[in-house]
């Protein structure tokens, strides 16, 4: 346990709970994030009738940027509006949710999509968070880390159809 909570200090290994201490004791403001910049990405906020999110800034070490291959923030929006319509609507929804609530949300969440000829498909943990920056613009924060007990699951395999 000690070990873990050493590379946790070190911002090798970043928990849930380390991120929603860190979103209580800042109050939702984007500061003293340094340790953790790289494994979160940030989202402006979205309507729910939009139909896409539109990234801010994708960490280099988020889940989302490693397990979907991401390069940059088109990247993304290229990747992630190739889901299906009902994954997008969900992902929207979730954004719009912790906007309007002004309070975090914690999910375990699952998903399979194809991308790039890929199926990606595993089991992970979300945390979603309306934040300010400095200058107090809102956006979203999202966090994701593997569920460890489903790791196994992940699979990331080349495909010829889906």
């Amino acid at each position: 346990m000690a070990a873990k909570q050493g590379l946790v200090e070190m911002g090798l290994q970043i928990s849930t709970d380390h991120i929603l201490d860190w979103l209580n004791r800042e109050n939702n403001t984007l500061k003293n994030h340094e340790q953790f910049a790289e494994k979160f990405d940030l989202f402006y906020p979205v309507k729910e009738r939009s139909g896409m999110l539109v990234p801010k800034k994708m960490g280099k070490e988020s889940l989302a940027t490693i397990f979907f291959d991401i390069r940059d923030e088109q990247d993304y929006v290229d990747k992630v509006g190739s889901f299906p319509p009902s994954t997008l609507r969900d992902l929207i929804r979730a954004h719009v949710h912790v906007q309007k609530s002004s309070t975090y949300q914690v999910d375990d969440m699952e998903i399979a999509v194809r991308i790039d000829g890929r199926i990606v498909a595993g089991k992970y943990r979300r945390v979603l968070a309306p934040v300010t920056d400095l200058n107090g613009q809102k956006f979203t924060f999202v966090f994701a880390r593997l569920i460890e007990a489903f790791q196994p699951e992940l699979r990331v395999r080349n495909v010829t159809s889906c």
